[in-house]
C-alpha cells in the first residue's frame, strides 16, 4: 500500500507543483518506510512553498533524529513547537530530539509539557463526552435562522 500510496502523491506532485501537502505527505511516507533522505528532501520542498508548515518542519527533525543527528533537528522541532503550541505530539518529539542530544534537563521538561497538553486534552475529552462541558463546536456555529415571519 505504501508503493500505491507514493505513486499518488507523485501524481500529485506532477500535476500541483505549487501545493505543499502533497509533498509533505510523500515525505511522511518516506519516513515511515525508513528513507529519512528522501523524506528530507520532500519536506524542504513543502516548506519552500510554505514555511510554516509544522508537520514538514517536524518531519525533517524525525528524519535527523533517525539519521542519528538529533542536534540538527532541534531547530526545526523549535520552530514546529513555535507554530502549535498546543501540540502535545510536537512537545513530545521535542522532548526526544533533545534528550538523545544530550540535554536531559530540557528533554524532560519538553516531555513534561507533552504530558500535560495529552492530560488537559483528555480532561476535555472526558467532559464533552460526559456531557459536563461545552460541545465541541460550541460557540463556533452562528444560530439557526427562526421561522421567517410573514408580512400582509
Amino acid at each position: 500500500m505504501f508503493d500505491r500510496a507514493g505513486k499518488e502523491f507523485e501524481t500529485e506532485m506532477a500535476v500541483s507543483p505549487r501545493e505543499p501537502w502533497s509533498f509533505e505527505y510523500r515525505g511522511v511516507l518516506y519516513l515511515d518506510t525508513g528513507n529519512p533522505d528522501h523524506a528530507l528532501a520532500m519536506f524542504r520542498k513543502a516548506l519552500a512553498l510554505n514555511p510554516k508548515l509544522p508537520q514538514s518542519l517536524a518531519g525533517i527533525g524525525k528524519a535527523f533524529v533517525r539519521k542519528g543527528q538529533p542536534a540538527k533537528a532541534l531547530p526545526y522541532l523549535t520552530k514546529a513547537v513555535a507554530l502549535e503550541p498546543d501540540s502535545a505530539n510536537l512537545h513530545y518529539q521535542l522532548g526526544q530530539a533533545y534528550l538523545k542530544a544530550g540535554d536531559r534537563p530540557v528533554g524532560e521538561k519538553e516531555m513534561a509539557e507533552a504530558s500535560r497538553l495529552q492530560a488537559a486534552a483528555r480532561a476535555r475529552q472526558a467532559d464533552q463526552l460526559s456531557g459536563q462541558g461545552e460541545p465541541p463546536l460550541s460557540g463556533k456555529l452562528p444560530p439557526a435562522p427562526g421561522p421567517e415571519e410573514k408580512h400582509e
